[in-house]
């Protein structure tokens, strides 16, 4: 083996290490260059109130901000006003994020996902920038109505039984009950515990299971206008699965059509 090739054993390694140490000497006053903040590390996708606390308690300045925006949103039959839900108390410094105001205003759709330009205008308006991560998958209604025939995506209903049964009258009028075709049902308050929060990744793994998802395929999932299919939504991110989407039209552009087909 020629000198040049012999690689470098410990002895060699500790004289370098010392040649440095007595360069380092040599230069006292080169000062060393200013560390970055590190970006914020949440613990999760979902955080605890005691995490969020903490991290609002730091100084707010570039990647190490934190942005809280309250999309608080109320069923019209609760007669709830969330916006003066917000101005009476809210997390501080959070947005109210309205989703009624933030939405499709060219469809009589309700919460339909707006454009770019609309979308970028309103949320920049709460802080939210191009720096900040956002990330949503949504299906609108040609793609459900192709997927009753090729069934390569599970829907999943987070409407209450009733409604998903066609027993329980639909919160806006003149709209057909029952479901999509083929479509499985799980109530998204059935992910809540009696606090409030969301349930353990184990106790959601049983209960999207007990629903029949098969955690292997494709999922869609749907409500009334797309809020709760959300929770659904994020049920499933928390436990693993990767393939999910929300149809955005959700129950209100389909029972809202007279040629979707229904099922009691």
């Amino acid at each position: 083996m020629s000198k040049r090739s012999r690689p470098r054993g410990p002895v060699k390694a500790a004289r370098k290490i010392k040649r440095s140490a007595r360069a380092a000497k040599r230069r006292p006053g080169r000062a060393k260059p200013p560390t970055r903040s590190a970006r914020i590390e949440a613990p999760a996708t979902l955080v605890s109130t005691e995490w969020l606390a903490a991290q609002l308690a730091r100084p707010q300045s570039g990647r190490s901000r934190v942005r809280v925006l309250d999309g608080t949103w109320h069923m019209p039959q609760l007669e709830r006003d969330p916006r003066r839900e917000f101005e009476e108390a809210h997390i501080p410094g959070a947005a109210f994020f309205d989703v009624d105001a933030i939405a499709d205003r060219t469809t009589p759709l309700t919460h339909m996902l707006p454009g770019a330009a609309q979308i970028g205008r309103q949320v920049g308006e709460l802080g939210i920038s191009n720096d900040d991560l956002v990330v949503g998958i949504v299906r609108n209604l040609e793609q459900v109505r192709r997927n009753i025939g090729t069934r390569r995506e599970q829907v999943l209903d987070a409407r209450s039984r009733g409604r998903f049964a066609g027993t329980e009258p639909e919160p806006r009028a003149g709209l057909r009950g029952g479901h999509i075709p083929g479509s499985l049902n799980l109530p998204y308050d059935a992910l809540y515990q009696p606090d409030g929060t969301l349930l353990s990744p184990d106790a959601l793994r049983q209960a999207f299971t007990a629903s029949g998802v098969d955690p292997e395929r494709p999922v869609a999932t749907t409500c009334g206008s797309g809020i709760t299919a959300s929770v659904l939504a994020l049920g499933l991110h928390l436990i693993g699965h990767r393939k999910v989407a929300v149809y955005d039209g959700s129950w209100t552009e389909w029972a809202g059509h007279p040629d979707t087909p229904v099922e009691p």
